[in-house]
């Protein structure tokens, strides 16, 4: 009886991978140019506007809007977030999203509980399709969250609690609502 140790080995020219040995200049330069630099690259994109929006935030007035780009400020100036603190309503709005919150998630969960008792315990037709259609809507990206279209509805009318609007500034007048216009 032969073991696995026992039989013959054979030599294998390739046998550390298609790009040769594990730490040999090309598997390196392969690995920090597909993996690490992409990598930093979209760390970088999402870092540096935060950091660059907390550095703003303890600028004066003055330096902000500026034809010469201020990077660091001159004087930190905290009074900034005492007049935010004084002059909108934050805990308002803290409440409105926490119900916003709660009650848009209760909802989806009571319907999905619903769903899914449905799909598993009733016997109907055309039940793998329509599991199979929830599936495939899931799975769907996102289309058009807020319009021009939208935002100018009587129910909405474009205002928030606070009184702005709640539509982007690059939201174009004609972009395609995903919801029914009432205008």
């Amino acid at each position: 009886m032969t073991t696995l140790d026992d039989r013959p080995r054979i030599e294998d020219p390739n046998a550390d991978g298609p790009l040769g040995r594990p730490l040999s200049r090309r598997n390196l330069w392969a690995t920090i140019t597909g993996g690490y630099l992409p990598l930093l690259l979209a760390t970088a994109v999402v870092i540096l506007p935060m950091a660059w929006m907390v550095v703003s935030s303890f600028k004066a007035p003055d330096q902000l809007v500026t034809q010469n780009i201020v990077l660091l400020p001159r004087t930190l100036a905290p009074r900034n977030y005492l007049e935010a603190a004084r002059t909108v309503p934050f805990p308002r709005l803290f409440l409105n999203s926490a119900i916003v919150t709660v009650l848009g998630a209760g909802i989806k969960v009571i319907l999905a509980v619903l769903t899914a008792y449905a799909l598993v315990f009733i016997r109907f037709p055309a039940k793998r399709w329509i599991f199979g259609a929830i599936l495939v809507t899931l799975m769907g990206p996102r289309r058009c969250p807020c319009s021009r279209t939208t935002c100018s509805s009587p129910v909405s009318a474009g205002r928030t609690p606070t009184g702005a609007s709640s539509c982007p500034d690059w939201a174009p007048a004609s972009a395609p609502s995903c919801c029914a216009s009432t205008s």
